[in-house]
């Protein structure tokens, strides 16, 4: 998993995939 992308863009993935 790449920890270079913000916080941010992780949890809108996260909403996105849902």
């Amino acid at each position: 998993m790449t920890g270079r992308l913000p916080a941010s863009s992780i949890l809108r993935f996260c909403r996105a995939e849902m």
